[in-house]
Formats: C-alpha cells, sequence, structure tokens
C-alpha cells in the first residue's frame, strides 16, 4: 500500500470512530503530521532503548470498566489486578493446541511492555500455550488498559485470579 493509501485508510477509520466527516478526518490528521512534523524538528530523538508509550483515552477506561461488569455470554472481560496508567501495546494470547492449524484461542491480556512477563507468566501457569506480539496499530490511536482480559467464560478464571508478580 502507498502511504496515500494508508493515510486514506487511517482517515476513513478515524471518521467511522469519532462520528466525523471523512474530509474532516482528513484535514485532522494532515494537521496532526504537520505539527508532528514541525515539533520533530524541534525535540531531541528519544533514547533508542525506550519503547513507545500508549496512553489510554478516559472513554476506553469506562467502556473497559462495563464490559467487566457485563459479562457476556460466550466470553466475559476481566483485569489482572496490577495497576498500570500505560495502554497496552502488547497482545498476549493463550491458545491450546486444537483441530486445525490454529489451535482453540481462549483468551487475551493486553499488557504494556513493563507487564509482559507478568502477562506470559499468568498465561503459563493457566496451563496455555503463549503468543505475545504488537498489538494492532489501532491500538496507537486508542489502546485497551495494560492488564485488561478478554477471555472465553470457562478461561477467564485462569487468566485473572492469580495473585501478580
Amino acid at each position: 500500500m502507498t502511504i496515500d493509501k494508508h493515510d486514506k485508510r487511517a482517515a476513513r477509520e478515524l471518521a467511522a470512530r469519532e462520528g466525523i466527516s471523512y474530509t474532516a478526518a482528513r484535514r485532522r490528521l494532515t494537521t496532526a503530521k504537520t505539527a508532528a512534523d514541525d515539533r520533530q524538528d524541534e525535540t531531541p530523538a528519544p533514547a533508542s532503548t525506550e519503547a513507545p508509550r500508549y496512553w489510554v483515552k478516559e472513554s476506553t477506561r469506562r467502556y473497559a470498566e462495563e464490559l467487566r461488569s457485563t459479562p457476556g455470554t460466550a466470553s466475559a472481560d476481566g483485569h489482572t489486578g496490577w495497576e498500570c496508567d500505560e495502554g497496552a501495546s502488547l497482545i498476549v494470547e493463550a491458545n491450546t493446541p486444537g483441530p486445525g492449524k490454529l489451535g482453540t484461542h481462549h483468551g487475551v491480556i493486553y499488557a504494556c511492555a513493563a507487564h509482559r512477563d507478568a502477562a506470559v507468566e499468568r498465561i503459563t501457569g493457566g496451563g496455555y500455550d503463549v503468543d505475545p506480539r504488537p498489538a494492532p496499530p489501532g491500538h496507537r490511536w486508542n489502546p485497551w488498559p495494560c492488564g485488561h482480559v478478554t477471555a472465553r467464560n470457562a478461561s477467564l478464571a485462569s487468566l485473572t485470579e492469580q495473585t501478580p508478580q
């Protein structure tokens, strides 16, 4: 995909998410990109060893709390219990071998880089295979809170009840 196609896709997604017109979304993204380029010229580059940090919007935090309070019929949401203000830059999936190439997906813990090892330990302790990977690009704009768990009802207890290290 060319850069223009990426910009158009991002504008369509922003327009749908924010409930604004496509033109307004393109203008907002262009303005933000120009402002970021201007700031980049003025400020020194961050340390190369530092991972990017993602911050959770208050509306997303409220939505995650709402999901945790009203479990669904096939899946439910919970929290690992660790306190973290940062957004999730990683998705740590819990899987077991099963029919087909993909196996059976049991749940996911959304984690920041600092809690990656704790999430991996929690999933391994639950008896699942672990698949940590970077969160999708949409998480850069609106990440889930670190420690949020989405799992099948039967798997939720093993991913949320263990005490964090």
